[in-house]
């Protein structure tokens, strides 16, 4: 079930955005984070395990909550990108100076 699967990932996510805890046991060895303004303030692209080191250090100041399935959107369903199945899903959270958007694709 897509919809369980990217609800299970977004909550463990936001569990663990608490100092001191492993991020890159959420992504995969080869991942990327375009940020849009939420976290950096700037237009910024991580990759690999820079994904999991820039939200750690940047989660103190960002303060990013809720992480949840956005609702009115495209439900969470099974993809195929380049090749890669996985399960894609389009997610809200709150930040200290607002709210964000997202897409997640998460893969076995």
């Amino acid at each position: 079930d897509p919809r369980a699967i990217a609800d299970s990932w977004l909550r463990q996510f936001g569990t663990s955005l608490t100092p001191g805890n492993d991020l890159s046991l959420h992504f995969a060895p080869e991942c990327y984070w375009r940020d849009l303004l939420s976290f950096t303030g700037d237009l910024r692209t991580f990759s690999g395990t820079q994904v999991a080191e820039e939200l750690a250090r940047r989660q103190p100041e960002v303060k990013a909550t809720d992480f949840r399935l956005a609702e009115g959107r495209t439900e969470p369903r099974v993809v195929e990108r380049n090749g890669v199945t996985s399960v894609e899903a389009i997610f809200e959270f709150d930040v200290l100076a607002g709210s964000g958007i997202g897409v997640v694709r998460l893969v076995d």
